[in-house]
């Protein structure tokens, strides 16, 4: 039950990131060394803030100050408010982190490996 629920949080993150950072996948593959799901600057969306043109720019337009990580960072620039609900974090970071972030880590890497059509 929980892959199937969790499986279903990262396909609503793949969709907004499709829509919001087109070649997001290739910035995740140019940098798969650094990811860690785990780690708020090597995550999806740290990743993403630190190395996309398309994430500066918007992240630009909603830094009120530099005091956010890159993961913040990215949400507030993306405009999401649950990031549990698109994959982008633990539904509970203190209860089954282990075994909820290596599916998340996993299921992610699965997605940004894909091979894609330009």
């Amino acid at each position: 039950m929980i892959f199937l629920e969790t499986a279903r949080r990262v396909r609503a993150g793949v969709r907004l990131l499709d829509k919001k950072i087109p070649g997001w996948r290739h910035v995740l593959r140019r940098h798969v060394e650094q990811f860690d799901f785990a780690d708020g600057d090597h995550c999806v969306l740290g990743t993403l803030e630190h190395y996309s043109g398309r994430m500066k720019v918007l992240a630009r337009k909603h830094r009120e100050h530099d005091d956010y990580s890159r993961f913040d960072s990215a949400l507030k620039a993306l405009g999401i408010k649950d990031e549990v609900g698109f994959g982008f974090d633990c539904a509970n970071r203190f209860q089954g982190w282990e075994e909820e972030g290596a599916l998340l880590d996993a299921l992610w890497r699965a997605e940004f490996e894909k091979e894609t059509r330009p």
